[in-house]
């Protein structure tokens, strides 16, 4: 292990605080002479990463891999750098590489999984979002093999981690369009099997799933809050997860509505 001098740390943290990111760039680029090289650069790509200069950060973190292209936390992190730069390939190898490591935990395993679902969730949503007609778009929305890739990795998420609720909620929010878009088309629903009773047998499943994931999320979502009160703490995105979860399960809107005011009041423009 070769330490970092003090003074580089501290140049960093002083061009993060002022939000220079063409200085933190500067600072990764002048490593190359020296030893402790790959340790400056994940402090670099840290601030980087916090500043949300996901170019920056890509350069910063592959640089980082080169000493091993399967670190943990290089890929990781690589994950979301690409799928925010909108390289959602990238993003998805990246993402793969870190579940191959050794060293990965299960809540880190989830976060990648549930990552990796947003990315197919991405491009489920790019595949009928410039439809104008409601008919069509639910029709092109139901027959995306992303939607289940994308309920897929999010419930594989869940499965990781029983405790990651947002992989949990991710996979009930996507189960739950499968579910209504099945209902809405169902013409185009039975056209993906080759009779209308095994059509029917996998809507029974999906909606069996429907209830099991909701009860989990619930519980998951429970325990957090029970260990943020004994703790004497709060999350925003904890209660912003438990109305989401009554936007999925109740049929009353009012109720909703006021889920979300009470969990989005005095919280950050980010949370919102």
């Amino acid at each position: 292990v070769v330490a970092v001098p003090a003074d580089f740390r501290e140049e960093v943290e002083r061009a993060e605080a002022a939000n220079q990111s063409g200085d933190l760039q500067l600072l990764a680029a002048e490593l190359d002479a020296f030893d402790w090289r790959a340790a400056g650069l994940r402090i670099v790509g840290h601030a980087q990463f916090g500043l949300k200069d996901w170019a920056g950060a890509k350069v910063t973190w592959q640089a980082v891999r080169e000493y091993d292209d399967m670190d943990v936390e290089a890929n990781t992190l690589l994950a979301t750098i690409f799928q925010r730069l909108g390289d959602l390939v990238s993003s998805d190898q990246a993402g793969e590489r870190a579940l191959q490591s050794k060293g990965i935990s299960t809540a880190e395993r989830a976060e990648i999984r549930a990552l990796m679902g947003r990315n197919a969730k991405n491009q489920w949503e790019q595949s009928w979002a410039t439809i104008s007609s409601v008919d069509e778009a639910q029709r092109s929305a139901l027959t995306s093999p992303f939607l289940e890739q994308s309920l897929d990795l999010y419930r594989q998420g869940f499965l990781e981690d029983r405790n990651h609720f947002y992989s949990g909620l991710n996979a009930l929010a996507m189960v739950t369009m499968l579910t209504e878009l099945a209902l809405a088309q169902p013409a185009t629903w039975e056209d993906n099997f080759d009779s209308k009773d095994e059509a029917a047998q996998r809507l029974r499943t999906l909606k069996d799933l429907r209830g099991d994931l909701a009860a989990g999320v619930r519980l998951a979502i429970e325990s957090k809050h029970f260990a943020l009160q004994r703790a004497g703490k709060t999350d925003p995105w904890a209660d912003i997860s438990a109305a989401d979860l009554l936007c999925l399960t109740s049929s009353r809107p009012n109720r909703v509505g006021q889920a979300y005011r009470k969990a989005l009041a005095d919280v950050s423009e980010q949370a919102r």
